[in-house]
């Protein structure tokens, strides 16, 4: 799978040191255990569901000296597209493969690919 001389990391860890760095991260969301909502931006510090009212995080024990972090009963883990897409467009040669479909006017009359299609071309024109 990988070219000669290269191998995987060994460890969650390893890669996850490789992979940081690209600034390709993720973000936790909360949500309703019901799938009501999202506890997100305006609704972020909310305790309970607008809508259902189930609480948004699952009942502490009682007891002991440590504190302890809040478990959401159910978390979104949201990859953010934006930095994806500019790192494709960092690159000249990835981003001419990201441009192909608008810039290579293929056959007139022929179907290639769903760029060529009347729905596509009525999205472009949008």
């Amino acid at each position: 799978m990988l070219p000669k001389g290269h191998k995987l990391p060994d460890s969650f860890y390893a890669s996850k040191k490789v992979v940081t760095p690209l600034g390709l991260g993720l973000q936790k969301i909360d949500a309703c255990e019901n799938d009501c909502m999202l506890f997100w931006k305006d609704d972020e510090d909310l305790q309970k569901c607008k809508i259902c009212h189930h609480p948004r995080f699952k009942p502490r024990k009682l007891g002991g000296k440590k504190k302890h972090k809040s478990i959401p009963f159910k978390q979104l883990s949201y990859l953010p597209l934006t930095p994806r897409l500019q790192r494709l467009y960092t690159s000249q040669t990835t981003a001419e493969h990201m441009r192909w479909h608008k810039e290579d006017p293929g056959e007139e009359g022929k179907l290639c690919h769903p760029r060529d299609g009347e729905a596509w071309k009525h999205f472009d024109c949008s």
